[in-house]
């Protein structure tokens, strides 16, 4: 699914990110095409080691952004 949203768009992985709430299908689904996940991690569940990027809602995507604006 990743990879034909990609290919349907035009953009490479590196281009985008993909925010979700479910560690399987969200995160290592991204991972898995190459793109950056952010967890939305709404429940404070655990956090696991393989998992960079983590908000607790929606509007923590946009600090990670800003973040990476910086760099």
């Amino acid at each position: 699914m990743f990879l034909l949203a990609l290919h349907k768009f035009g953009y490479l992985p590196g281009e985008v990110i993909h925010v979700g709430d479910s560690i399987s299908s969200d995160v290592y689904g991204a991972k898995a095409a190459g793109i950056m996940p952010i967890w939305v991690n709404r429940k404070n569940k655990a956090i696991p080691h393989d998992v960079d990027k983590h908000v607790a809602d929606l509007l923590g995507v946009i600090d990670i952004l800003k973040a990476g604006e910086k760099q």
